[in-house]
């Protein structure tokens, strides 16, 4: 049984898009939200879909743990980032509007990933090549022109080729071994990593467009809690609970600003570095009104398009790249090659 239920957890992930829209109209029509999973699960049973044990899960909690709260019958089944969004929601009486959002998230995010899909599938080939002739000119190229000519003879920019050619081979060798576990040490350090190290990856790509999209969950967190009339600092503690170890530094950090430095919201949210500078110069500006908060649900969604139009210029960005690189590894290496053959001429004559 724990098996299928981490089957169908993987599998309801993949497809939760479509999930928290089905759910949400079936909220706009006023289905109560047990109720619509009920028929969910029934659904699922009657077609054997494979993730039927998440529904059963969240009847189970909505019925013996949660007191009815739905967003704490899914968490745990969700990712942190979206049940925070979602506790939030509920609380303000707007599930359907946080289910809403996130189904737009969600496929922004697959869209994401689909870009940087592409864009890696489309380069692997040319990287393919190009780590292979590394291989190929370490392993016999110059090895070959070592027999006719000493090393001690080649010309400076043979020999230097030689070296990073070996060197890369050996590099490339290291990085093939230690793949996986450097993906696995990325993917948990995501939503746990916090503090200086941090905030200099964060000008990385690897680690900027999850703090952006991040951020884009945060501004509707505060959303739904500031036009509910929670005042500002309630708002962030309330957003705090729910949140991640890496948000919740950056929480820390704005209620602190708030608490013992008297920074105004709008300050201080974009004080952590948690705002790119195009928010944070976005958020500056809407926070000189006593209305700001109203249009935080369009900046958000501004800014997650703004987002997912980045990666997906990265795909072209990056075949070109592998390809340029390609092609003067290309040309170094032949040029190399020819003024070893060159000299060998020369010493033959």
């Amino acid at each position: 049984m724990n098996i299928r239920f981490h089957f169908a957890k993987s599998t309801f992930i993949k497809r939760r898009g479509q999930i928290y829209k089905q759910m949400a109209f079936a909220l706009r029509k006023d289905q109560p939200p047990k109720a619509e999973i009920e028929a969910m699960a029934d659904s699922a049973k009657a077609l054997k879909s494979p993730i039927e044990p998440v529904y059963r899960e969240w009847l189970y909690q909505l019925e013996h743990k949660t007191a009815g709260n739905v967003s704490q019958a899914m968490r745990g089944t969700i990712p942190r980032s979206e049940y925070a969004l979602l506790a939030s929601a509920e609380e303000t009486g707007r599930l359907a509007q946080g289910l809403e959002f996130l189904t737009r998230s969600v496929r922004e995010i697959e869209e994401m990933q689909q870009a940087i899909f592409d864009s890696f599938r489309t380069a692997i080939i040319p990287t393919i090549l190009l780590l292979g002739m590394i291989f190929g000119i370490d392993a016999f190229f110059f090895p070959s022109i070592e027999e006719s000519l000493p090393r001690k003879s080649w010309p400076f920019l043979t020999k230097l080729v030689a070296g990073i050619a070996h060197d890369m081979g050996s590099i490339v060798a290291v990085a093939a071994l230690l793949g996986p576990g450097l993906i696995a040490l990325w993917i948990f350090a995501l939503p746990r990593w916090t503090g200086r190290g941090r905030r200099v990856m964060e000008m990385t790509v690897l680690f900027s467009k999850y703090r952006d999209y991040l951020c884009c969950l945060f501004l509707v967190n505060l959303q739904f809690l500031m036009e509910a009339n929670l005042p500002p600092k309630d708002a962030l503690e309330r957003v705090l609970k729910a949140s991640s170890p890496y948000m919740r530094w950056h929480l820390n950090k704005m209620l602190d600003a708030i608490v013992s430095k008297g920074m105004d919201v709008g300050a201080a949210i974009t004080s952590t570095g948690l705002f790119n500078a195009s928010l944070s110069e976005l958020m500056a500006n809407y926070a000189r009104w006593s209305d700001w908060h109203t249009q935080i649900g369009d900046i958000a969604a501004s800014a997650l398009e703004l987002i997912s139009r980045d990666v997906k210029r990265m795909g072209p960005r990056i075949e070109t790249g592998v390809k340029l690189v390609f092609g003067v590894v290309v040309l170094i290496v032949l040029g190399a090659g020819a003024l070893a053959m060159g000299k060998l001429l020369t010493v033959g004559l």
